[in-house]
């Protein structure tokens, strides 16, 4: 397969074989090679936090806590229905990849280092889906208990929680709007 059509065909996976775990290994030889992001300045930012089994489950039951508590419902059993729809939504997840990075002091590099640790995530998508992985990029939810599970230092920020697995579905059909309907040329003043 072309690196054109592992782009094209590579999507967010939400539903994963129960059955089957990726063994860590072999998530740590695709970082190994998703580390060949671009990174301004050479700064390798980036850190891996997989969780599986056990923390797998605590990762689980703190989001089920905290949809309980955000819950916009004034009653218990309408909060107790958001927190098991999070645990219906995570708990076939086989297993949790978070990629955090050290926040410079100077702001441009922060921005920079951002980027870079988002072109990484990017790789490992496409690594993963070459490998028959499964793969979605979701939103870091940014709690102490969160960070406390992660073991993360004050000075990162999460830029992503990677849920990954064998897919349990096939790819849906997807489109894109070309980029011609979004393209702008100057060429002078």
């Amino acid at each position: 397969m072309t690196l054109s059509d592992m782009i094209r065909t590579r999507f967010s996976v939400n539903t994963f074989d129960r059955t089957r775990q990726v063994p860590p290994d072999d998530i740590i030889a695709l970082l190994d090679t998703a580390v060949w992001a671009p990174n301004h300045r050479n700064t390798e930012p980036w850190r891996f936090i997989l969780l599986t089994d056990e923390a797998r489950a605590l990762y689980i039951e703190t989001r089920r806590r905290m949809a309980v508590e955000s819950s916009p419902a004034q009653d218990e059993h309408s909060q107790n229905l958001a927190g098991d729809g999070m645990v219906k939504k995570l708990g076939g997840v086989p297993s949790f990849l978070i990629i955090a990075m050290r926040n410079s002091p100077k702001p441009d590099v922060r921005e920079e280092d951002y980027a870079a640790t988002s072109a990484l995530i990017q790789n490992f998508l496409l690594l993963a889906h070459e490998a028959g992985l499964g793969a979605v990029w979701k939103t870091w939810k940014d709690d102490p208990r969160l960070r406390a599970l992660a073991r993360l230092e004050n000075d990162e920020t999460v830029v992503g929680v990677l849920h990954v697995g064998y897919p349990a579905e096939d790819a849906p059909a997807r489109s894109r709007v070309a980029a011609r309907e979004r393209f702008t040329h100057i060429t002078g003043q």
